[in-house]
């Protein structure tokens, strides 16, 4: 009964029926077959619970991200070799993307998360995608190239997270069904019928290739190849994914394909407007700027240590001392016994909120000195700007945050040494 469950959802999801137990045009056989999507937990029938879990869990994953960030940028303060600091930076890459998976989950699109959408250099992107994969393509003793024409660094995408999903996807899939040969990331620029100037995106392989027939069903959900299945593990999402992304942007998918001889993937995508700011800021080079010292005291207000660590040594690197407390009522206690410039406070702790903390902190004002307070908080979303205000919180900081995050908002409120 499972192989049949598993068939139904491979199928009648895709094509959109089936529900109720109806009929299904791609299997008449199981028409009388008492379907309960809810209770077999397809994606055709998610309800409120399940986005409910899946949301709590990209909002989750915030955290431990946020701390393999600042965990990796204290890293990236040492001294390394250059191969050291490639590979940190691949580590950083792969860091922000998973962080702008769980934004999309989440749809943090406030204006205090992203207050001015950027567009992103397409020369960029591709070369963090590249550079994913060539260690895999490496190891497999796979020859990588990437080909960029005469792009030049002005021509940018908006749907940055996307297109890398869609890139990535793509090369994912060409490193795992190559066993030698080369995979090539090739971009240029062309318009379409309609004269709208289009970017076209194409990756080649010489792996093991794909039937007619699989092309037919290739990009449905939960289908793989025959040649593939045998290589290696899979769920048969991916190149679905990749054409609801490219669907999504307005965009159009290609495949050719011949057995034994590889597969040539191609995706032109809109192209965005000349845009007067190209967000371009490779993360080796965040790694390595050296940014002038800062001179104050820090109360870090958390409930979780390992925050509390990895924000303390990165107050230590900009040159600030601090003091930590793992609750609001410590935070209350430590404000009351001393002199702070700046208090960071996390909105979620078990005993008191970072906002009720600031709120009762300004209250003590004429006990001592009032710091500015700035929020720390996973659920930016969530976050009403009023009341932060209203609880005299300047400021805030999402996470994950990276360091170059942390130090903007600190030196709005605090002196360089």
């Amino acid at each position: 009964m499972r192989a049949d469950i598993r068939v139904y959802r491979q199928r009648c999801v895709w094509h959109n029926a089936g529900e109720g137990g109806g009929p299904c045009p791609c299997f008449p056989d199981l028409a009388s077959l008492d379907v309960n999507f809810k209770a077999w937990g397809l994606p055709k029938m998610i309800d409120n619970k399940t986005a409910d879990a899946a949301a709590l869990l990209a909002h989750d994953l915030r955290t431990p991200l946020s701390a393999m960030r600042l965990a990796a940028e204290l890293i990236g303060t040492e001294s390394l070799s250059d191969r050291q600091r490639e590979r940190l930076s691949l580590l950083l890459q792969s860091i922000d993307m998973l962080s702008a998976m769980t934004d999309g989950m989440l749809g943090a699109d406030s204006a205090l998360v992203n207050p001015a959408p950027r567009t992103r250099s397409v020369l960029e992107l591709i070369g963090a995608a590249a550079a994913l994969f060539r260690l895999p393509a490496e190891q497999k003793g796979l020859d990588l190239t990437v080909d960029s024409g005469n792009i030049s660094n002005a021509v940018a995408v908006s749907e940055t997270a996307a297109v890398q999903r869609i890139v990535n996807a793509l090369l994912d899939n060409a490193v795992k069904y190559t066993d030698q040969g080369s995979i090539s990331l090739s971009v240029s620029t062309m318009r379409d019928t309609e004269g709208r100037e289009m970017l076209r995106l194409s990756i080649s392989d010489t792996g093991c290739g794909i039937t007619s027939e699989e092309r037919a069903r290739l990009f449905q959900p939960f289908m793989r190849g025959e040649a593939g299945r045998a290589r290696c593990k899979g769920d048969g999402l991916g190149l679905w994914g990749v054409r609801r992304w490219v669907g999504e942007l307005g965009g159009e998918l290609s495949v050719e394909s011949r057995v034994g001889t590889g597969s040539r993937f191609e995706v032109r995508l809109p192209l965005s407007e000349p845009a007067a700011s190209v967000c371009s800021e490779p993360a080796q080079e965040r790694i390595s700027q050296q940014k002038p010292p800062l001179a104050g005291h820090v109360l870090i207000v958390d409930d979780n240590m390992v925050n509390r660590q990895l924000m303390g040594a990165m107050l230590d690197a900009f040159g600030l001392t601090y003091e930590d407390a793992d609750s609001g009522a410590a935070g209350l206690a430590k404000l009351g016994e001393g002199r702070f410039d700046v208090a960071l406070l996390d909105l979620h702790m078990p005993d008191m909120s970072g906002i009720e903390t600031a709120r009762r902190a300004t209250g003590m004002a004429g006990k001592g000195h009032a710091p500015v307070f700035i929020a720390v908080t996973a659920s930016p979303e969530k976050v009403e700007p009023d009341r932060l205000r209203e609880a005299g919180i300047a400021g805030l900081v999402a996470k994950p945050f990276r360091a170059d995050d942390l130090y903007r908002v600190l030196s709005a409120h605090i002196h360089q040494g």
